[in-house]
């Protein structure tokens, strides 16, 4: 074209478009959506222990500050889905992590029952090496899938946007919308009747981690 769009215009469109990333992912947009969470409260999250893991809310972002080896995270208790897309966006606001093992991880958990029989797609932000995995935890015991590495995950600092998409007994896995494969081979178990959602982040021992979750959304 010979007209060019003014700074103006060019500056609101890339504005948008960082917006529409940071809340949920393309795939995640112009669908029905079944549920999303916009964070105004935790009522919707009743595991988490907002006291232990000094859980904050502004401006529709979750903010959690976990160390120590500790956790936070929550299923959502207030429906069961069937199929459909999940998708979370995690940031890694910070750590004072200096060790180059372990790895403190974000994750999306579906095909929950509860929190000893699920799925998690988990991502390791700060991990150069490996960096994601997809596991399953059966009566508590994870079956410890190998993890991979992708170049989808983003640093320490940046928005993740990971998302599951369920139709039947198949899941596909993504990572900033790039598809990603599980590390080794993991059989699929849907519950019968819908199954729960949620999320969780973690820290290492030694370390603390503040992490930033700013929206879950589940679509169809």
């Amino acid at each position: 074209r010979s007209m060019r769009p003014s700074p103006c215009c060019s500056l609101v469109s890339a504005a948008l478009i960082l917006l529409a990333v940071d809340c949920c992912g393309a795939a995640c947009d112009s669908k029905q959506v079944q549920f999303e969470e916009k964070f105004a409260d935790l009522k919707n999250w009743p595991d988490l222990d907002a006291a232990s893991s000094l859980a904050s809310i502004k401006d529709g972002r979750l903010t959690l500050t976990v160390a120590d080896g500790k956790s936070a995270g929550s299923l959502y208790r207030g429906d069961v889905f069937e199929d459909g897309d999940i998708c979370v966006a995690f940031r890694l606001v910070k750590t004072d992590h200096k060790g180059e093992s372990n790895r403190a991880t974000a994750a999306v958990t579906f095909w929950a029952t509860d929190w000893r029989n699920n799925y998690r797609l988990s991502i390791a932000p700060e991990d150069g090496a490996i960096n994601f995995e997809v596991d399953r935890i059966v009566g508590g015991r994870f079956l410890d899938v190998p993890w991979s590495k992708s170049g989808a995950v983003k640093g320490v600092g940046e928005v993740n946007i990971i998302r599951v998409s369920i139709r039947g007994a198949q899941a596909k896995y993504y990572i900033n919308d790039q598809e990603v494969q599980p590390g080794g081979p993991l059989a699929a178990h849907k519950p019968e009747g819908g199954s729960l959602i949620g999320w969780q982040v973690t820290s290492v021992s030694g370390a603390q981690y503040v992490w930033e979750i700013s929206s879950v959304k589940v679509t169809k």
